[in-house]
């Protein structure tokens, strides 16, 4: 194989041109080891550029490397032969990651401007992965956005490193030369914008949107800067703009909202929504702080925690594997034996000596050893545990099997933090916003050994208390287990009410504007004046009302309001997300209940409404609505009137529809129960052959109950209607009866 290298320079230092001869011989000589014995046929004669591409097309990596191996050998001043050599070595099982890197580097050399090289070099640094991947990968990009400024991957592939303030005003300063190209310039907007140079950003975005204003990146972007700037109204102008050209750029727009969103929201973007502008209008009706007021209030929310989290919470290690790779986050996402070991001590325990409950015994690995040793702490920040020392010989109950792998399968390795640069403390502030109380540091204060800053609890009202840790803090003595592969703050629940907490941190969010007030709300079904729509009539018990339908695969219908506390709201049939919020004087309330939009095309019958009776006994949907019981309360010995409409009955000559309306009332002490039941057991039923007048296919079912033989309680009410034998529709509701004194 020749002289050893130290023997080869002759103690001099290398010159450059022996440096790079030393770097052929020694990739060629690293290569022979893996070469077959005889080589495939296409690789036995000379081989050619084309035939190499041709196996690398194919995918026969192998027989791609033995072909491009011996056309270095035989052109090594070649740039292309390095340039095949690195694309078969990455894509062999397993991939060789650092001989492509190698053969990528010797490829750039020969030829500085090679952009397939630097491409390669960054997949290779991106899928090797921790600090050298890393740099290798911001080496390459850096390159490879110089040499094309408008290579989209490349600049993707760049967002996903750390970036702190150094680098990213080194690649500003790469990119400024080329800031003419529109897409230079909404790059240069962003990283202005993460410097918090809001002025700046505006005025690169301004001159790109002065040359094409439907330019959806640079208007999201001058949203993002005038939101995170305090201007409000500006920011509410350029996103409605960005929204209306969503479909220019969507992935702009998605970026800014991806660690808000939820696992199923996550799935339904990455299945393709078939209008992006629809699908983000909906994202963010369904975060209405206040429907009161517009809609834009809970996106400038959204963008002042950006802020905040990114200048507070980036993610320090995003090439980690526990980052990057759902196998590798899967297997570390379980607390360590160390782990186990500090929470025990550090946290189960409130005070030096005190006992642990069974509960949380019952949680800990089944080590055994003798007792902890306080002074195993090999440098500081991280604790080196003995289980030996802390065990003793009894076996522990058991484990708490939980881990963020089980939150949700899309949270866990869709890449939240990858995707925005936040670590999990930033994702949970950019959902929930500031907690109400925070603590760094375990409960544990009095035992020297706990004294580290990598624990923090964060409590929130609605929530609960998020628990984030750093893995790589602890390590256990002769486990056979290193150190974590993560040096973030993860969110690690130790418990059952901690992995149920993580749980909410990771899968919804929530506004901070408080909305205290307790109010009931109900809803009822109908057919809209169109009959493919259907109309949803909402009601609040206390309080005006606003409202919102916000169907799962549709753009939201609008905000509905009034002071009575009824409104009616129009939609298509299909799953979606009813929002009712409810205000009484300047206190506001929130409720948001998921539910089916019925379909009333065919034969049919609405949801029963009861009201007040009135003297008339003409009975239309809009007398019906406007004495409407909305607490569903009746004192002893008041009349109930409960009414639906029934659709599609054929009519007679003379415009009647025939039927029979069977009514049972019930009186229950679970009535969501109750009303899923087929049968009532002990109800009282009356029955009613009907002959009623049908107006454009719509027949009016109603009936004055007399509640004095009622006892105080509640009830439920159905009515079934039949043709025959033949029942056609179901429709019922509770309610109750009071005695005041």
């Amino acid at each position: 194989m020749g002289l050893p290298l130290p023997e080869l320079f002759l103690g001099a230092a290398p010159r450059p041109a022996v440096r790079a001869i030393c770097r052929v011989f020694l990739l060629a000589a690293a290569l022979a080891a893996f070469a077959p014995a005889v080589l495939p046929a296409q690789a036995r004669g000379r081989p050619s550029v084309a035939a190499v591409e041709s196996l690398l097309t194919s995918g026969s990596f192998e027989s791609a490397r033995a072909a491009a191996t011996r056309l270095t050998r035989e052109s090594p001043s070649d740039a292309r032969s390095f340039d095949l050599l690195g694309a078969a070595l990455l894509g062999g099982s397993p991939p060789r990651l650092l001989l492509a890197a190698d053969a990528f580097r010797e490829a750039v050399r020969l030829a500085p401007g090679d952009t397939v090289a630097w491409a390669g070099l960054a997949d290779a640094g991106l899928r090797l992965g921790g600090a050298d991947g890393e740099a290798m990968a911001r080496e390459a990009l850096e390159r490879l956005l110089e040499l094309n400024p408008a290579a989209v991957r490349a600049w993707d592939d760049w967002l996903k490193l750390y970036r702190s303030r150094v680098y990213r005003e080194r690649m500003r300063r790469r990119l400024e030369p080329m800031a003419s190209e529109p897409r230079v310039a909404v790059r240069l907007g962003q990283l202005l914008i993460e410097e918090e140079r809001y002025a700046a950003a505006d005025s690169v975005l301004d001159v790109v949107l002065a040359a094409d204003s439907e330019n959806a990146a640079a208007l999201a972007l001058r949203a993002q800067s005038a939101f995170e700037a305090g201007d409000a109204a500006a920011g509410v102008q350029y996103y409605e703009s960005a929204l209306r050209r969503a479909r220019g750029d969507p992935e702009a727009l998605w970026r800014q909202v991806v660690g808000i969103a939820s696992p199923q929201e996550l799935r339904a973007w990455a299945a393709g929504p078939a209008d992006p502008e629809r699908f983000l209008r909906a994202f963010w009706a369904r975060r209405s702080a206040n429907l009161f007021e517009p809609a834009a209030s809970r996106v400038a929310e959204h963008f002042r925690r950006l802020r905040v989290a990114r200048s507070r919470w980036a993610l320090l290690h995003p090439l980690a594997g526990y980052q990057r790779l759902p196998r590798s986050r899967a297997l570390n996402a379980g607390s360590s034996p160390g782990e186990e070991i500090f929470y025990q001590r550090c946290e189960a325990r409130q005070f030096p000596g005190g006992r642990t409950s069974v509960a949380d015994a019952a949680r800990a690995f089944g080590l055994s050893g003798g007792a902890l040793s306080s002074d195993a702490v090999p440098m500081p920040g991280v604790l080196s545990l003995d289980p030996q020392a802390f065990f003793g010989s009894s076996a522990m109950l058991g484990q708490f099997n939980g881990s963020v792998e089980d939150l949700d399968s899309a949270a866990a390795t869709l890449g939240y933090s990858l995707r925005t640069g936040l670590d999990d403390r930033g994702l949970v502030y950019l959902r929930f916003g500031e907690p109400v109380r925070k603590m760094v540091g375990p409960p544990n204060a009095e035992d020297p050994f706990c004294a580290i800053p990598d624990l923090e609890l964060w409590e929130y009202p609605d929530v609960g208390t998020v628990r984030f840790f750093r893995p790589s803090a602890v390590s256990v003595i002769g486990a056979g287990v290193s150190g974590r592969q993560t040096g973030d703050m993860v969110l690690r629940p130790m418990n059952d009410e901690q992995f149920e907490t993580a749980t909410e941190a990771m899968t919804r969010d929530a506004t901070s504007v408080a909305a205290p007030l307790s109010f009931g709300a109900w809803f009822a079904q109908l057919r809209a004046a169109d009959p493919r729509l259907t109309e949803v009539v909402v009601v609040t018990t206390r309080g005006a009302i606003a409202a919102e339908l916000v169907p799962e695969d549709g753009a939201p219908g609008g905000v509905g309001e009034s002071t009575n506390g009824v409104v009616a709201l129009t939609s298509a049939a299909g799953r979606a997300t009813l929002l009712v919020h409810a205000r009484v004087g300047d206190s506001l309330g929130r409720q948001a209940l998921p539910m089916r939009v019925r379909s009333f095309r065919r034969l049919a019958v609405s949801d029963l409404l009861i009201a007040r009776p009135w003297g008339d006994t003409l009975v239309t949907r809009g007398a019906v609505l406007e004495n409407l019981s909305r607490t569903l309360e009746f004192e002893v010995g008041a009349n109930i009137r409960v009414a639906a409409e029934i659709y599609g009955l054929p009519a007679s000559a003379g415009g009647q529809v025939g039927y029979r309306a069977v009514y049972q009332v019930v009186r229950s002490d679970d009535p969501a129960r109750d009303l899923l039941r087929d049968s009532l057991t002990g109800a009282t039923a009356l029955a009613f052959e009907r002959q009623r007048r049908s107006q454009g296919g719509v027949a009016t079912e109603w009936l004055d109950v007399v509640t004095d033989p009622l006892p105080p309680g509640r009830y439920v009410l159905r009515l079934d209607l039949f043709v025959g034998d033949l029942r056609f529709g179901r429709a019922q509701a509770s309610f109750r009866i009071v005695k005041r004194e």
